[in-house]
């Protein structure tokens, strides 16, 4: 004879196991938010990486201040911005609306 199952019951009924099960699913979360940040961090840096070079390579060119530079000064602002908003906007938002939902539901 078979055991059913009620709502109630579950094989993770401890509540310990189930605290511990939703912070490693929180973790994961929060592991694959950073990765995506750090891609796309990755991205910004590629650009002003490629500027560099390519005015380490026409450094004797008269327009190299004109043209290059302004270019890899608004990398570099660009990049420092979209560092500060990645973080607070998308790394702080998730922690914060995974807490905030934890918090209701007692994780």
């Amino acid at each position: 004879m078979t055991a059913t199952l009620s709502p109630g019951d579950s094989t993770n009924s401890n509540p310990k196991s189930r605290i511990e099960s939703r912070l490693a699913q929180r973790r994961a979360l929060l592991s694959s938010v950073l990765s995506a940040y750090a891609t796309h961090i990755l991205a910004y840096a590629l650009i002003n990486l490629t500027t560099t070079i390519g005015a380490a390579h026409l450094r004797r060119h008269l327009m190299l201040y004109r043209v290059f530079l302004p270019r890899w000064l608004l990398g570099s602002a660009v990049m420092l911005v979209a560092e500060v908003a990645g973080m607070i906007i998308g790394v702080g938002g998730v922690a914060w609306s995974v807490g905030a939902v934890g918090k209701v539901f007692g994780w």
